[in-house]
């Protein structure tokens, strides 16, 4: 079936009572995290990839993905970013001037992979901050990001869906 998906800020009760009067129901939160310094060793099996390609294999096999993060969504911006792989899991960055980086992906087979990532990012860009929007499921993020010191953001959002008739 068809359906129309939105996202609404959590704090935007209003508008997020407006939405489910018109049938659209919560899916799941979406949370964003910011991060300024993980230490530890780095690994050196983390090998750079071309984020088109990355961006492609996300659609493949992860379709599920809120679509501020899909791989329909990285594909148009893949020349502004850096797409890097451990494994079966990806991360994908753009900085965001001097003093910030943006990470627009991460998608992890294990905790480990991911924190390699984090690790090898951190190398690449010390000094800089690094912020993952509000568009990531709660349930992949949690508890993984406090523990390696990521500290959550205050805005949250609210992954929304309604089903279209046929």
């Amino acid at each position: 079936r068809d359906h129309c998906v939105t996202g609404v800020q959590t704090c935007a009760l209003p508008i997020l009572r407006i939405y489910q009067k018109a049938g659209f129901e919560i899916t799941r939160k979406l949370i964003g995290f910011e991060g300024k310094e993980l230490k530890g060793e780095t690994c050196t099996k983390v090998q750079e990839c071309d984020p088109r390609l990355a961006a492609h294999t996300l659609m493949q096999f992860q379709p599920n993905l809120p679509w501020q993060v899909s791989g329909e969504s990285l594909l148009p911006s893949s020349s502004r970013m850096q797409a890097y792989r451990l494994g079966n899991s990806l991360l994908f960055l753009q900085p965001l001037g001097e003093t910030a980086i943006q990470i627009r992906g991460l998608y992890f087979a294990t905790q480990a992979e991911a924190e390699a990532l984090l690790l090898h990012a951190f190398s690449l860009y010390p000094n800089q901050t690094f912020r993952l929007s509000p568009a990531f499921p709660e349930e992949s993020v949690l508890p993984f990001l406090p523990q390696v010191g990521f500290t959550p953001l205050a805005l949250t959002q609210y992954e929304m869906q309604k089903e279209l008739p046929c």
